[in-house]
């Protein structure tokens, strides 16, 4: 159980999801797994109201 050499634990918000919320409450659940070495995730709210 190995990692490539220039693996360097770096999160960052390099992919996407659009989420089609609604107006008023939503909630946003997130489950993430990993068999080796720690887990992260980052996130960003973009507000297109502005």
């Amino acid at each position: 159980m190995s990692r490539d050499y220039r693996y360097l634990g770096t999160i960052g918000l390099f992919d996407s999801v659009t989420l089609p919320l609604k107006a008023g409450e939503n909630e946003i659940w997130i489950a993430v797994s990993e068999a080796f070495g720690g887990w992260g995730i980052m996130a960003r709210i973009v507000d297109l109201n502005q």
